[in-house]
């Protein structure tokens, strides 16, 4: 394994059957770092006999194939294995951030304590990147890697899955919220939107390598964003994450110095 890497999890990744360009490149790059990953295949939704269930605007809005293969990896990895957390990967994350980490991964993680159930280890933003470890809100998107813990795998599965082969759409309620008011529907508030879950962009998306399989009719906006967010993560790590220690990452003021401000950031329960 990469030395830098020492501790991460198992990885599972959410994989097309047609997609043998990004599977290739994903079990080759866990190769190259030495991680011990599986790439879980599926059919597109509309080729797959699974029914979808929920409420017309929830399901009107959400990607159903990839929000679907997300549930179904992890409720795979929850029945089939008895680790305490894994790793899940789309099938275009990028792990060239990892050259400029001058830290180890086990010792990164302990900086969040324990009180958490997922860490959203990437970020999709229309606007700037918070790139400080903090409590995800609901306009943080990307499922490039997140970690999550077995008790959460467990959660996702009691809400979501009616049974095997049924799932049933419907918004988790904000945590921390004073009005009790539903997520939007996006396909990260599904998976992320049950517990408490940490961001903080450790990995990249790949999209020089690898445009977006998704079926939008907003896909040029949504092309636009994740160029805009790769290049600015990509960015950060090289001009300011790489010359930090663990300290200095998780403080604020270092990681988002003035003239930089931004509203809504809540930290982490350390």
């Amino acid at each position: 394994m990469h030395p830098k890497l020492k501790g991460f999890p198992k990885c599972y990744v959410v994989n097309l059957e047609e997609s043998v360009e990004r599977r290739d490149y994903m079990n080759s790059e866990f190769d190259r770092l030495g991680l011990d990953g599986t790439v879980l295949q599926y059919k597109r939704l509309e080729d797959s006999d699974l029914k979808i269930v929920g409420d017309r605007d929830t399901l009107g809005i959400l990607p159903l194939g990839a929000t679907t293969s997300h549930l179904l990896t992890i409720k795979w990895w929850y029945e089939n294995t008895d680790d305490e957390q894994a790793a899940f990967f789309e099938d275009d994350c990028d792990f060239s951030t990892i050259q400029h980490w001058n830290f180890v991964y086990e010792d990164y993680v302990k900086e969040f304590g324990v009180l958490w159930d997922g860490l959203q280890l990437c970020c999709m933003h229309e606007g700037w990147a918070v790139m400080y470890p903090r409590h995800r809100n609901g306009h943080d998107h990307g499922l490039q890697c997140y970690v999550i813990k077995r008790h959460y795998a467990k959660k996702i599965i009691d809400y979501y899955f009616i049974n095997d082969n049924t799932i049933h759409f419907r918004m988790p309620y904000i945590l921390k919220s004073e009005d009790s008011k539903k997520y939007k529907p996006t396909i990260e508030n599904v998976v992320y939107g049950l517990g408490t879950f940490y961001i903080h962009p450790l990995f990249n998306h790949n999209v020089p390598k690898f445009p977006s399989t998704v079926h939008d009719p907003n896909s040029q906006h949504l092309k636009d964003v994740a160029n805009h967010a790769y290049g600015y993560v990509k960015q950060w790590w090289e001009t300011k994450g790489g010359t930090g220690n663990l300290n200095e990452l998780f403080t604020y003021e270092w990681c988002c110095p003035p003239p930089q401000t931004f509203s809504q950031v809540m930290h982490i329960d350390r």
